[in-house]
């Protein structure tokens, strides 16, 4: 029997709650947040949100306890990355390697969180997220003070993904004030984009030409790297947030390509009157207990804790000791990853380079974000 799941997200504007069992939506509540309590996503007032927090649980009658937490998500990074064939003992030092290499930000700004995805043999691939700590660390300390226990976290685009059961799918997403674009093909999120829109209003005609571009952007980008099976104008695009409640910018947003537009679907069951597009995020964290990726179905392999080990309860156990043989494969293999990305003309090997765009510096750069076979 399914059991009741609470799930917790909050943004510059307010704060949502939701109360699912399996693929039901049970309850539901909101409370808004004054200006200047949260800010970009990250909360600037921890005793008055933790207050707010104690607040809607009261009203709502809901037991404080433990909860899934959504994160914005903004300033976030995302590669999906392939190392060889690896041990279990060694495969987290690997991965936080290969980020040093694949991320560009100092990896002691950022937490990390990945997870394995299917590959072919003699290969390990992963989905990998980098987010901010300070908008971590803070969430944590706030439902911590409302005498909440989070469990999991999840960041924003990714709780998104998870209500998309499409082979193909743009997902595009406004809310308080930051834009998220994401390509979805064969259950895996391909590219994650993030960036704030400027003004008070943020669907003003000025940022939906923005939005328009952005998407148009992020399409080609796509399909420059996958000229053999790219994105046409048959792949539908759902909005949520802001997007979801402007139906007349649909037709403007995706321009010419023609993309078939609609609102992100909830493929929970819930009560006539739900507002489903403003707890999306909510369906999407409580969607984390459910299990969707069945047969036939293409809804997102990504389901990783974006929790920091630090804040998780401490398990003792035989495994905290690698084993050594397993060590010592691991250092040899990581020194091997270590010469290859110094000597870029020594083995067989395929890389794939990712072209990222900061939108607060303007800068431009390439990545390496794809490490295939390797020969040596």
């Amino acid at each position: 029997m399914s059991e009741k799941v609470t799930t917790i997200f909050i943004e510059d504007t307010g704060i949502r709650l939701l109360i699912s069992k399996g693929k039901e939506v049970v309850r539901w509540a909101s409370a808004p947040l004054e200006p200047g309590l949260v800010s970009g996503s990250i909360i600037l007032d921890e005793a008055r949100v933790a207050e707010k927090l104690k607040e809607l649980f009261l009203r709502a009658e809901i037991s404080a306890g433990k909860v899934i937490a959504g994160l914005s998500g903004l300033n976030s990074l995302y590669r999906l990355i392939t190392l060889p064939e690896l041990p279990k003992a060694i495969l987290p030092e690997a991965v936080r390697h290969e980020a040093g290499r694949v991320i560009p930000a100092s990896l002691d700004e950022v937490y990390l969180s990945y997870q394995t995805i299917p590959a072919p043999s003699g290969e390990t691939r992963a989905f990998l997220a980098a987010y901010s700590r300070k908008e971590t660390d803070v969430l944590v300390s706030t439902l911590r003070r409302a005498g909440l226990k989070p469990t999991t976290l999840d960041l924003l685009p990714l709780s998104l993904c998870r209500t998309v059961n499409k082979p193909k799918a743009i997902i595009a997403s406004v809310r308080s004030g930051c834009l998220d674009i994401i390509v979805m093909v064969n259950a895996i999120p391909q590219v994650i984009r993030n960036l704030p829109l400027h003004g008070e209003a943020t669907l003003s005609s000025e940022n939906i030409t923005a939005i328009s571009e952005e998407l148009e952007r992020t399409v080609a980008f796509y399909n420059s790297s996958h000229t053999e099976e790219p994105l046409d104008s048959t792949v539908p695009v759902f909005v949520s947030g802001d997007l979801a409640e402007a139906q007349d910018h649909w037709q403007s947003l995706v321009g010419t390509q023609m993309y078939p537009v609609s609102e992100l679907p909830s493929p929970m069951e819930h009560p006539k009157g739900f507002p489903a597009n403003e707890f999306i995020v909510n369906i999407g964290l409580a969607l984390k207990r459910v299990p969707l990726a069945k047969e036939g179905a293409y809804y997102s392999l990504v389901n990783l804790n974006a929790l920091p080990e630090i804040y998780k309860p401490e398990r003792v156990s035989g495994s905290r000791v690698a084993d050594p043989i397993a060590a010592a494969i691991g250092i040899g293999i990581l020194a091997i990853l270590g010469f290859l990305g110094q000597n870029a003309t020594t083995g067989t090997y395929s890389l794939r380079f990712t072209h990222c765009y900061n939108h607060h510096t303007g800068m431009q750069f390439f990545i390496r974000t794809n490490l295939m076979k390797i020969q040596v």
